[in-house]
């Protein structure tokens, strides 16, 4: 950002992980987690200060994600007591599991997972829920078991006790709700803006830049339209 005009970078990005780490370590109510947020607070200070020191003007756009839910190993569905392994290939576990069944084994699969669960809801590829927008692709598995928020989808019981954070719950979820904050001589001060999707954070930064509009892209900045300074 010292470079002069010609050569100087128009957008720049910076990750963080420290907040997710320790949330997925140690859960997201945990002093560790607070102090890794603590962390990242600072740097963003460091890097406010350095504009400033440069008199550089920037737009300053911090998202996240995802949220984040306490797991806990008391709180697990294991599917080998709801089926026999045999039957089915496990494709992914945690938040949500994936599984594909085995050749001729379809009807005993859907038979023992596609039923009322506690804590946790299995559908058929074709009958996910159209707003989760997943299942179109021919890599999704046949059926997809989804947990409530906090627990876990295993192959098997834990075998010792375990805390710790996870995300890739329902999205609408107040858990899953996610970090937007943005700030600079683009935006009006003190706006609140009301809940809305990630996708829309494209739009935005490709409005900051101003680059042509794009079609056929998620998102279209809609709900941005007030929140812009009129300077």
């Amino acid at each position: 950002l010292r470079r002069p005009p010609e050569i100087r970078p128009k957008f720049l990005t910076v990750y963080f992980d420290e907040v997710d780490t320790a949330g997925h370590e140690y859960g997201p109510d945990t002093t560790q987690t607070t102090q890794a947020a603590a962390r990242v607070d600072a740097a963003i200070q460091a890097l406010l200060a350095g504009l400033k020191d440069l008199g550089q003007p920037a737009n300053l756009v911090v998202v996240s994600d995802h949220g984040m839910a306490a797991t806990s190993s008391t709180r697990t569905i294991a599917l080998d007591k709801l089926l026999d392994p045999k039957l089915y290939h496990l494709v992914e576990t945690g938040t949500f599991a994936s599984i594909t069944p085995l050749p001729g084994m379809d009807a005993q699969v859907e038979k023992a997972l596609l039923v009322p669960h506690e804590h946790m809801q299995c559908w058929r590829k074709a009958d996910i829920p159209a707003r989760f927008h997943y299942g179109s692709n021919p890599r999704v598995p046949p059926i997809l078991c989804l947990a409530e928020p906090g627990w876990l989808v295993l192959a098997n019981a834990p075998s010792k006790p375990s805390v710790g954070g996870n995300h890739g719950y329902d999205n609408m979820v107040p858990e899953m709700n996610s970090l937007f904050i943005a700030t600079g001589p683009a935006f009006a001060a003190g706006k609140v803006l009301p809940d809305f999707e990630n996708v829309e954070v494209y739009p935005l930064l490709r409005q900051l830049m101003g680059l042509p509009v794009a079609t056929g892209v998620d998102g279209n900045g809609a709900v941005f339209r007030g929140a812009f300074s009129r300077r």
